[in-house]
């Protein structure tokens, strides 16, 4: 069963640390929906908010549930045209360096790099 837009929220609240020692902002365009992740804030925030952002990943919420629970990967939702980047690709880079994960072998264009990013639980 696909996650709620609540329940990606309430995953990505309980990561304000990583959010935190990013310096800059991540938001998820769900189409109808936004999930803005700020670490300009002290404390970092979590929020509905539209408000621009510096690295913004346009995704559905049907692919963002797939991929935070591991049955697709983000480089494959890149590659199919399911997520897209706009803004800043260091920004979704630096996130996920923070979250302590390893980059794909064969991805050394940031924009392949970019579709796997933060969108998996560690």
């Amino acid at each position: 069963m696909d996650m709620t837009f609540e329940e990606v929220q309430a995953f990505y609240s309980g990561k304000l640390d990583v959010i935190g020692n990013l310096g800059a902002s991540l938001k998820f365009d769900l189409g109808n929906q936004f999930l803005l992740l700020d670490g300009r804030t002290k404390p970092a925030t979590v929020s509905s908010s539209q408000e621009n952002a510096d690295c913004t990943i346009i995704t559905s919420l049907d692919s963002l549930s797939k991929m935070l629970k591991g049955e697709i990967s983000g480089l494959d939702a890149f590659s199919t045209g399911k997520l897209r980047l706009e803004g800043e690709a260091k920004v979704a880079l630096k996130f996920f360096r923070l979250r302590g994960g390893s980059l794909p072998s064969a991805a050394t264009n940031p924009r392949l790099v970019t579709g796997h990013l933060l969108l998996t639980r560690p």
